[in-house]
């Protein structure tokens, strides 16, 4: 079976505490709608900083979650001379700390990671797919293998592989292209 690819650049998700600290009698509007159901780029950014180094405008996806997360690219990284994990999203055990400001405040939080490559999907198309019993697959197209691709099953999902914008670009991959997916 073909899925698609959709890359991802820098952003930040905030749960609803630190949202209301960083943008008090703010509300998040949705500006544009992104494929994962009720997910949304909002009109509002915050800049990152560590080491005296800041990153700016990064967007901000809604709705609020219930933690606080900065995912960064390799680059970014290197510029703000940090490591991160590459790992997936809400795992923060080994998160780096980070100051996130926006024009009413700043708050530090451990939650910068990388995230990792993963396949989107329902739990109903991971059983048709015949994936129950995988953590991981690959992908392959005529020019390209990608491999460790980790699945998110969820109950509601848009089925998609996310990639970071960083590591599409390495692969020569663009948001829409096919791939099929195998399993190990």
């Amino acid at each position: 079976m073909k899925v698609q690819i959709g890359l991802s650049n820098h952003h930040v998700h905030l749960s609803s505490d630190d949202f209301k600290m960083l943008f008090p009698n703010q509300k998040m509007e949705n500006i544009r709608n992104i494929n994962q159901p009720g997910q949304f780029v909002s009109n509002l950014k915050v800049d990152i900083e560590v080491n005296n180094k800041k990153i700016t405008d990064l967007k901000i996806l809604g709705p609020t979650r219930s933690y606080t997360q900065v995912e960064l690219l390799n680059r970014d990284c290197e510029y703000l001379n940090i490591s991160c994990p590459t790992t997936s999203s809400g795992n923060l055990v080994n998160a780096t700390e980070v100051n996130i400001i926006s024009p009413y405040a700043t708050i530090t939080r451990k939650c910068a990671i990388i995230a990792d490559r993963h396949l989107h999907l329902t739990k109903e198309q991971q059983q048709e797919l015949n994936l129950l019993d995988v953590e991981k697959i690959k992908l392959v197209n005529e020019k390209t293998i990608i491999d460790d691709v980790y699945l998110r099953p969820a109950d509601n999902s848009y089925f998609e592989v996310h990639l970071d914008k960083e590591d599409g670009e390495n692969l020569s991959v663009s948001t829409g292209d096919y791939f099929e997916i195998e399993k190990y």
